[in-house]
């Protein structure tokens, strides 16, 4: 939904907001959607959202990451450079690449690489390759991380690990680097997992749900993060739903 992403962005006094439009199979949906039109393979979503969002972000000095990109972020960055709101804000738009590896299984494999199925036993990728939609691997946080140094005001990837959108922004805000504040990492991991499914965490699947005020009006929640990964989660006062330790743990 629109709808709360906006109010975020006007209300929440934010500095960064993330979007995650990615799962498994819309990563399959979207490589089919790619093979026929190669300028598809993107979140259609991420062209409105951006329209809509972008101005008010420029505002209020809010910077945006989107896993929008899906299988083809090439395209979705130039469809957003088209968008008039982002060349009326003068905003940098950077972009992850390198999660997908479907050309390099395939290399791989006619170089005497088998890809064993964990799950199967099943001893060869060969048997399914020809049938292969797509290989993606999840990227971390690094790609985003460079791309706010260098003053991206707008990131587009293909499949980063869900987290890493919120995780990104902690990172380069108060310098974690891996290897050495990791704690504060795997904190900022739990962190990105509670608030990237939005309403999630605010009741929107909770036991609960017969408390849960507004139902109809939930709004997508606030992480406020410290520098030693200590968070607290919360969300607008007028949005429907509700954020207490309960909801929090039930998501994650």
């Amino acid at each position: 939904a629109l709808g709360p992403a906006v109010e975020l962005v006007k209300k929440g006094n934010l500095q960064y907001m993330g979007f995650d439009h990615l799962a498994e199979l819309t990563m399959a949906i979207l490589q089919r959607q790619k093979k026929r039109d190669p300028r598809a393979g993107f979140i259609p979503d991420l062209i409105p959202w951006m329209e809509a969002i972008v101005p008010l972000a420029a505002t209020n000095g809010v910077r945006l990451i989107t896993n929008g990109g899906g299988a083809n972020p090439e395209q979705a960055v130039e469809e957003v450079l088209k968008l008039p709101a982002v060349a009326k804000s003068g905003w940098k738009v950077g972009m992850v690449l390198g999660d997908d590896v479907t050309d390099l299984v395939r290399r791989m494999h006619e170089e005497g690489h088998t890809f064993p199925n964990l799950d199967t036993g099943e001893t060869d990728i060969g048997t399914i390759l020809s049938r292969m939609v797509g290989a993606n691997a999840y990227l971390g946080s690094e790609g985003i991380v460079d791309l706010l140094a260098q003053g991206a005001d707008l990131v587009i990837t293909g499949r980063n690990t869900d987290n890493s959108l919120f995780l990104a922004p902690l990172m380069h805000e108060f310098g974690w680097r891996y290897g050495r504040d990791t704690d504060r990492i795997a904190a900022g991991i739990v962190v990105g997992h509670i608030i990237e499914c939005t309403c999630m965490c605010m009741g929107g699947a909770s036991n609960f749900w017969a408390d849960v005020p507004q139902p109809w009006n939930i709004g997508f929640p606030i992480a406020e993060v410290r520098e030693d990964g200590e968070a607290v989660i919360t969300k607008l006062p007028d949005a429907g739903g509700m954020v207490n330790a309960w909801t929090v743990k039930e998501h994650l």
